[in-house]
């Protein structure tokens, strides 16, 4: 079924937080994100950051004050996540994590992605996740450890994808996709 011309594509994420100062130097350290702009808000009087990893986007993430403490006890945010373009970038970020003391709290590989979970400083949980080159039916997964070799990892995803529903290469999932959405 075609959706016609709209294409909306999610491109960044705000939310409020209680200690701005605190979670810009977390998501600064732990993934490289820059400063793009900050300041207090004229529609909306509270202090607003803007944060990303590319220069040609604006911002990824969007952190402004406002956020009560006691609201720390339940998280209405299901995850927040960061695609990264291998498993080497994701075990570079383990090794920030690890420097940082913040643990991994649950680890899947999903058969076209592999993914870990973290909570920041406020408790709101943060996915660091690679696509694999295959793509299995979702949903789909189990426990792996993202500090293995590398090599150990893609074989053993791609021993247990095989067995799969749907298994196929990325390309040709993303192919059938295009195809399906074009009508």
């Amino acid at each position: 079924m075609s959706n016609g011309t709209l294409n909306p594509m999610l491109t960044h994420f705000g939310f409020h937080v209680v200690d701005l100062k605190k979670m810009i130097g977390f998501y600064q350290r732990i993934l490289g994100l820059t400063i793009m702009d900050q300041g207090r808000g004229i529609n909306l009087p509270e202090d607003m950051v803007f944060l990303s990893n590319s220069p040609d986007v604006h911002h990824q993430l969007m952190m402004c004050t406002g956020r009560p403490a006691d609201e720390l006890k339940y998280n209405h945010i299901n995850q927040i996540s960061f695609l990264v373009e291998s498993l080497e970038q994701m075990q570079e970020v383990v090794k920030r994590l690890d420097e940082e003391g913040t643990p991994i709290t649950r680890q899947l590989d999903h058969g076209n992605a592999w993914s870990y979970y973290f909570f920041d400083p406020e408790g709101n949980t943060v996915e660091i996740y690679a696509n694999t080159p295959w793509h299995v039916q979702q949903p789909w997964g189990r426990v792996f450890d993202v500090r293995e070799p590398v090599e150990k990892i893609m074989a053993e995803t791609l021993e247990y994808a095989k067995a799969q529903t749907g298994f196929q290469p990325r390309e040709d999932y993303i192919e059938g996709m295009r195809q399906a959405m074009a009508g």
